[in-house]
């Protein structure tokens, strides 16, 4: 039990904590979201940006997409619904792709040997891959443990601590972090 929780921290929650704390730091920062807002303002401001972004997409208006560099992860984390469940899908449908290409790539034969039955099979088997890999993220919950209820609470708790720290503005510039490395490393080898 114990070293499920450390994986599930390490592989969900910590992860979920990143993702969610630079999506709402952009929310935050852009107003979209009321930073000194509650969790049921929260949900309805997404709820709000969903509805928008789903409106925006069939009329395929660009409006979500120059803001900044999180667009690609936001413009998934929408498709998959938006909220807490919306990112645990995008992330997991990252890391299903991710392992997919890796194991594509490792253990790859030849051009000639993966259409050797021809492109219609390879076409099929692609579709019939992308849609099993799409499942298996709208399930993350069974895909990360054996616990259901401790990936749960494991994501749950990631999202949130994502949310909070882009609501304090917990945000650390790259050279205050090595400042802090320098000297925790300065203090334990004068001690």
């Amino acid at each position: 039990m114990i070293f499920e929780i450390f994986f599930l921290t390490i592989q969900l929650g910590l992860p979920l904590v990143l993702l969610s704390w630079l999506l709402f730091m952009r929310l935050f920062l852009s107003g979209e979201v009321a930073r000194g807002a509650g969790r049921k303002e929260i949900d309805k401001s997404i709820k709000a940006l969903k509805e928008k972004f789903t409106i925006e997409q069939k009329q395929d208006k660009r409006s979500f997409m120059p803001k900044s560099k999180t667009d690609f992860v936001f413009g998934k984390w929408m498709y998959f619904g938006g909220g807490f469940y919306g990112l645990a899908t995008c992330w997991t449908f990252l890391v299903i792709e991710a392992s997919e290409l890796g194991s594509f790539i490792v253990n790859f034969s030849g051009v000639p040997a993966q259409f050797q039955d021809g492109i219609i099979p390879v076409l099929v088997g692609l579709l019939l891959g992308q849609l099993g890999n799409l499942l298996s993220a709208f399930f993350w919950f069974g895909y990360w443990g054996e616990s259901v209820v401790l990936s749960v609470l494991v994501a749950y708790l990631g999202y949130w601590i994502g949310i909070e720290a882009a609501r304090r503005n917990l945000d650390i510039s790259m050279d205050a972090f090595l400042a802090q490395i320098r000297r925790k490393r300065k203090g334990s080898t004068n001690g």
